[in-house]
């Protein structure tokens, strides 16, 4: 509880005016699309106001953007109606959400969300649940301490 609240506060600062994915993610992302189809399900684990799913949406058949912060998703819900971005569902919850169905993803990103979760490995366990046969996992994170 106490992380959903702080990032509900630092929804207020994200995605300042003019203010686009960085050089870095972009790279990310063009990495990550060679593997979602037309036909890809996706979920954006840790997704924020939801900038990265609007990008791997532009492949995917759909995407399923999650985060725990309820403002953020707020903020991305506001993005995708003013672009008109259909094929994006915003997800106020934890990995651990109840609705989301086992063996339903092609693919599941994670990045820059792993470093901040109590239990990696139930995390872990979580995710592969979710991937159907063959599917992937596509993450980037912070190592601290190496």
């Amino acid at each position: 509880m106490r992380a959903e609240k702080l990032w509900d506060r630092m929804a207020g600062k994200w995605d300042k005016p003019g203010v686009t994915l960085g050089e870095n993610d972009i790279r990310l992302v063009e990495k990550t699309r060679k593997y979602i189809t037309a036909g890809s399900t996706v979920l954006d684990y840790g997704c924020a106001t939801g900038s990265i799913a609007f990008e791997l949406a532009r492949t995917a058949k759909k995407v399923y953007a999650l985060d725990i912060s309820s403002k953020m998703i707020e903020k991305a819900a506001a993005k995708a109606l003013v672009n008109k971005t259909e094929n994006i569902t915003f997800i106020n919850g934890s990995i651990f959400n109840e609705g989301l169905k086992e063996g339903s993803f092609d693919v599941i990103t994670a990045f820059s969300i792993l470093h901040l979760v109590d239990d990696a490995p139930q995390v872990f366990s979580r995710i592969y649940r979710f991937l159907k046969p063959g599917g992937g996992l596509y993450l980037l994170d912070a190592v601290h301490g190496a």
